[in-house]
C-alpha cells in the first residue's frame, strides 16, 4: 500500500498545551505544541499499514555488563546525514518519496505554529510491538541537533503514555514529572529548552496494540568531539 494522494492539511488552530499534559502546567513546563488530529484516521491507518511493510526495521542491542541487551523496540533511520546516538551510528539513508512528502507536510504545519522552526532532513522511527516495548528516560540533546532542537513526533497506532521529568531537582530534592497521552494520528512538537531542561520516556504498560512513532528532526553533519550537550 502506497500512501499517495494525502490531503493538504489545513492550518490547525493553535493548541492549548493542556490538551496533552494530564494536569495544570507549571510555568517551567516543557515547550510543546500538540495537534491531536494531524492525520485524520483513514490516512493515519493507511500510513500505519505502509510503514509496517515499507520500512527496513532493525533490532538493536546495547552493551550492559559486557553482554548485548536487545533494545525493547524496533528502529529505523532515514536521513541526509549520518546520525549517532545511544552508541549507534546510523548511516546516510535517503528518505523514500512517501516519507519525504510526509516530512514536508509536517514541517509546513510546524511552521504555522513556530514560524522560526527549521525544516527537517531526517526521521528516526520506533516500532513498539506491544506494551512491553518501551523507551527509557532520555533527551534528544545530541550536538548534531543544535542547541534548541525542534523535534516533531508523529504517533500512529495504539495510544501510549508519554512522560516528562525535569533534569534538575526542585527545592524539595525531587524531579518534576508530567505525563500525557499520544494518540493515533497526533503530532507532538518539542522545542525551545525541552531537550535541555527535560527528559522524556515511553514506559511499559498494559497495552496489546502496536505503535509506530516518527520523529522528524534537522540533523547537522557528524563532527568529532562530544556527542551530547550538557543538560541543566
Amino acid at each position: 500500500m502506497n500512501p499517495e494522494g494525502l490531503p493538504e492539511l489545513p492550518q490547525s488552530p493553535r493548541p492549548e498545551r493542556g490538551d496533552f499534559l494530564a494536569h495544570l502546567l507549571p510555568v517551567d513546563a516543557p515547550e510543546l505544541v500538540f495537534i491531536p488530529g494531524f492525520l485524520p484516521q483513514p490516512f493515519a491507518d493507511q500510513w500505519l499499514d505502509w510503514l509496517l511493510d515499507g520500512v527496513a526495521w532493525e533490532t538493536r542491542s546495547i552493551s550492559f555488563g559486557g553482554r548485548p541487551i536487545p533494545v525493547p523496540r524496533l528502529v529505523a533511520w532515514y536521513g541526509e546525514e549520518a546520525y549517532r546516538y545511544g552508541g549507534f551510528t546510523h548511516p546516510v539513508c535517503p528518505l523514500p518519496p512517501p516519507l519525504a512528502r510526509l516530512r514536508d507536510q509536517v514541517a509546513q504545519v510546524v511552521q504555522q505554529h513556530l514560524p522560526a522552526a527549521p525544516g527537517f532532513n531526517s526521521v528516526l522511527l520506533n516500532q513498539y510491538r506491544d506494551g512491553q516495548d518501551s523507551m527509557s528516560f532520555h533527551a534528544d540533546n545530541e550536538v548534531q541537533l543544535g542547541p534548541a532542537p525542534v523535534i516533531a513526533s508523529l504517533s500512529l497506532g495504539a495510544t501510549r503514555t508519554f512522560q516528562f521529568r525535569s533534569t534538575a531537582a526542585a527545592a524539595n530534592g525531587r524531579r518534576q514529572r508530567l505525563a500525557g497521552l499520544l494518540t493515533h494520528g497526533s503530532l507532538l512538537v518539542m522545542h525551545g529548552h525541552s531537550q535541555l531542561d527535560w527528559q522524556h520516556a515511553i514506559p511499559k504498560e498494559p497495552c496489546t496494540g502496536m505503535r509506530i512513532n516518527l520523529t522528524f528532526r534537522l540533523t547537522a553533519p557528524l563532527q568529532p568531539g562530544p556527542l551530547r550537550r550538557k543538560t541543566a
